[in-house]
């Protein structure tokens, strides 16, 4: 198991056990597990560039690679399926998110689909002010199936990312 993944599953973890706790505090919970969501993506293709191009990352070009990288990751605010898509594929030569097989989703596309709206609510949760959340602001799925989903989002990019070290 990469770092990523086990950091993202420790903070998960932490987080559904919060969730049983304080489910009044759900919204900010889902936030917080799409963070997560997010900083795992951007440290496994961290991971994956050192591991697939070690022997050039000592070089000029390696440089370029690992800079142009970071700099692709500080631009994005979110990772909803089609930014991961984008970065998977300019960097790895594969579109990752056609391997999403989830529980709980038909294919793919579902899982995908999912992803961004969680993403889209997450937007409208964090930019309104906590006297203002409304159900229009609020995460309308079940929590408890959001923190699955986005578990086994991990899961799922995980074991793609496996086969393809």
């Amino acid at each position: 198991m990469s770092v990523a993944h086990s950091s993202f599953l420790n903070a998960l973890t932490a987080l559904q056990a919060r969730l049983e706790i304080h489910p009044n505090e759900s919204d900010r919970i889902l936030v917080s597990a799409l963070v997560a969501w997010d900083c795992y993506v951007k440290a496994l293709a961290k991971e994956l560039l050192v591991e697939k191009y070690a022997e050039v990352l000592t070089t000029d070009l390696g440089s370029v690679m690992e800079t142009r990288l970071n700099n692709d990751l500080a631009c994005y605010d979110f990772y909803d399926s089609e930014t991961v898509r984008i970065l998977f594929k300019n960097y790895f030569s594969v579109d990752i998110t056609q391997h999403w097989s989830i529980v709980g989703c038909k294919d793919a596309l579902e899982a995908c689909q999912k992803l961004d709206r969680y993403q889209s609510e997450r937007y409208q949760v964090e930019h309104s002010s906590e006297s203002n959340v409304t159900p229009l602001h609020a995460f309308t799925d079940n929590p408890l199936c959001m923190l699955l989903l986005i578990v086994n989002l991990g899961k799922a990019t995980q074991e793609f990312a496996e086969r393809c070290r």
